[in-house]
């Protein structure tokens, strides 16, 4: 499968943004031939237009995703360092979009996607009403189901202790969502957050939001759950504010604590934590690993830094 997108520039003034669409299609059922050849043969490989449009009307709720700004971290503020502070796009998925069989998104082709430009710079927007957007679906139907993912980014600038000079990070919340089947009934909804990030975080039960020093090598990470919807899991990462590959761990919860594990602070070392609510109406404790299935939603707060 290929494309050759299409372009346009859709609303107007600050909100408006760049929509791409898939335009022509190869089917997997012909257009092309692999067959051996010398170094630098060509390959023509015809495209045929994309004659299987779905339309969904895309209006964005921006002051309700920015009411979850103080809870998503320390100076929290809409749009985020390369990242677009609203982010559609959707996906072609091979076979089904249903736990446990579905793909994971890495890899999976886009079929249509809006960004906001980057001159969204954190500044209020009223609700924008883009309008109904088209994109296409692969010729070769019904081996293919589809399904959205919206993003909104918050950008964090993340205070470290003892003067050091704060890092830039971003927050997000994000929804993935069938396009087909009962979820069809929903595509025109407005777009706005159905999960909020865990709220007050603590460490060794003071407020991580604020620079802490002193907090031991295996300092206890508390929070309170999402003021909106229900996290059925969490998603706790570690991060060396002080190094170029800042990944140190990465721990999946149940309940709103995580305890650090001796080893992985280091005295002299300046951390801070990414705590990520999720819920899916399929996970539950005997779910089974690295499976997947859709919807499922994430939201993210970010602590200040620490220092054991």
């Amino acid at each position: 499968m290929a494309a050759r997108p299409g372009h346009a520039i859709i609303g107007s003034g600050r909100p408006r943004a760049p929509y791409l669409t898939l335009a022509r299609v190869l089917s997997s059922g012909g257009g092309f031939t692999l067959a051996d050849g010398s170094a630098g043969t060509p390959l023509q490989i015809d495209l045929a237009p994309a004659t299987r449009p779905s339309t969904a009307r895309l209006e964005v709720l921006y002051p309700i995703y920015d009411l979850l700004a103080p809870q998503s971290g320390p100076h929290a503020r809409p749009g985020a360092v390369f990242l677009a502070r609203f982010d559609l796009a959707f996906f072609g998925s091979p076979h089904t979009t249903a736990f446990p069989d579905a793909p994971a998104i890495s890899g999976i082709p886009r079929l249509g996607a809006l960004s906001t430009l980057p001159e969204n710079d954190g500044s209020p927007l009223p609700p924008t009403e883009y309008g109904v957007l088209t994109w296409y679906q692969f010729l070769d139907e019904p081996l293919w189901t589809h399904f959205r993912q919206t993003e909104y980014a918050f950008g964090i600038t993340v205070d470290l202790p003892g003067g050091q000079f704060p890092v830039d990070e971003a927050a997000s919340l994000i929804a993935v969502e069938p396009e087909d089947g009962f979820w069809q009934l929903l595509r025109d909804r407005p777009s706005f957050p159905m999960l909020g990030p865990p709220r007050a975080p603590k460490i060794n039960g003071a407020d991580a939001f604020a620079p802490r020093e002193g907090v031991g090598a295996t300092p206890t990470l508390s929070w309170s759950a999402p003021s909106l919807g229900f996290a059925t899991a969490y998603i706790v990462t570690l991060v060396d504010a002080s190094v170029f590959f800042p990944f140190v761990a990465s721990a999946f919860v149940r309940e709103p604590r995580f305890h650090v594990p001796d080893g992985l602070l280091i005295r002299g070392g300046t951390y801070y934590a990414r705590i990520q609510a999720f819920a899916a109406p399929w996970d539950r404790p005997n779910a089974p690993l690295y499976r997947f299935g859709y919807p499922e939603y994430f939201a993210d707060c970010v602590t200040a830094g620490f220092a054991p």
